[in-house]
């Protein structure tokens, strides 16, 4: 797994890559991460994971694979804080990409957009996104809570389908 805010620059192109969004100690905006961690080594060879801060990175992740799956919380979705849901990236308009102002930070679906308008392999790449509702992100604080913490196991079994993955036997 890449550190945060990193990336580890393999020289192939693999099969699958799970990159997690979020940051720790902010109490469920952390869920990204934790479903990283729960998938650990059950990941198949010719699977990355990857833990990012800066959404740019993106650009570069899909042109070295077949499929991108992003997972990140979401705040205001319709949903229940805890419910996991999938969202087809195709359903993301690459004409509605607004230019960006200066100092505005590029968020996670708008670097989606910019790799679908910029990048040609992101054509070609499956990419999914899994969505953890959360009710807020709540900055330095540690742990998730109870309904987060209850989404991991669904978020992983969904990301494990999407890049068909079987867990490991111990």
């Amino acid at each position: 797994m890449s550190d945060p805010g990193g990336v580890r620059r393999p020289h192939r192109r693999c099969r699958a890559m799970v990159v997690a969004f979020g940051r720790r100690g902010h109490g469920d905006d952390g869920v990204g991460p934790a479903v990283l961690d729960a998938l650990g080594e059950r990941c198949t060879p010719g699977i990355e994971l990857h833990e990012l801060r800066d959404p740019v990175r993106l650009l570069d992740l899909v042109q070295r694979t077949e499929h991108l799956v992003v997972v990140d919380s979401v705040v205001g979705s319709p949903f229940p804080p805890g419910s996991v849901f999938q969202l087809p990236c195709r359903r993301l308009s690459p004409v509605s990409v607004v230019p960006l102002s200066v100092g505005r930070p590029l968020g996670v679906f708008e670097a989606l957009q910019l790799a679908l308008q910029t990048v040609p392999a992101a054509e070609r790449a499956v990419i999914s996104i899994v969505a953890i509702a959360i009710a807020a992100s709540r900055p330095l604080r540690a742990g998730l809570s109870g309904p987060a913490e209850r989404a991991i196991p669904d978020a992983v079994r969904l990301v494990e389908r999407l890049v068909g993955t079987r867990p490991s036997t111990p």
